[in-house]
């Protein structure tokens, strides 16, 4: 019976230890490929959840995916610290081998933020006289003739608008595209920084 016992310990270690290599290269492998379709300067850092994952993975399914990367940037715009959780991820498998794989994702949601130097280096290439600044959790804008005053930094569809009463008019930067599924939800400051809420919506990843 011993005997037995320490067996199937020796089984689960080696069943463990290669379900951990197989996640390991699966992660190295999207890795890869996110860097390449949202065209990164570095790696992105990519966690698949549950387990086993070799199981989860022959059946053609990954319950949750999660993509970190420390910086995206499109058209001159860099958004920091952003991180996508896509869920109940759906393929092939021998499609997901070839380099033109592609995942249905039942959905998800990610995150993203902009600090008061980028934003008011944006306006200001684009012909904005203003500059933002952050404070904890309020907005701060100054221009010439005006000072510094409360303002306000809101999201409207794809576009960041900078606003203040004060001010003759208000400002808008067309945010940049992360992918045809990913869409801007909402935006709040908090501890010094613009945070963006995203979208992943349902529907086919090419991966």
């Amino acid at each position: 019976m011993k005997g037995l016992i320490v067996s199937l310990v020796v089984l689960l270690a080696m069943a463990a230890g290669a379900d951990f290599i197989a996640r390991g290269v699966a992660e190295e492998r999207i890795a890869e490929r996110v860097q390449r379709s949202l065209e990164l300067d570095a790696r992105p850092k990519v966690d698949i959840g549950g387990w086993p994952f070799l199981l989860s993975a022959f059946n053609g399914t990954i319950p949750r995916l999660e993509i970190a990367s420390t910086d995206v940037s499109r058209r001159g715009i860099t958004l920091n610290q952003v991180t996508l959780h896509l869920v109940d991820l759906r393929f092939d498998v021998s499609e997901l081998i070839r380099e033109d794989g592609r995942v249905r994702i039942g959905g998800g949601d990610g995150k993203a933020t902009m600090s008061d130097d980028e934003l008011t280096d944006l306006l200001q290439r684009r012909g904005a006289p203003v500059a933002v600044r952050f404070v904890d959790d309020r907005t701060l804008v100054s221009a010439s003739g005006v000072g510094e005053v409360a303002g306000n930094v809101s999201l409207d569809g794809g576009d960041l608008v900078v606003s203040a009463d004060r001010l003759p008019r208000s400002y808008s930067i067309s945010l940049p595209r992360l992918g045809r599924r990913i869409e801007y939800r909402s935006l709040a400051i908090a501890d010094d920084r613009a945070r963006l809420t995203l979208d992943l919506l349902p529907g086919m990843l090419e991966l």
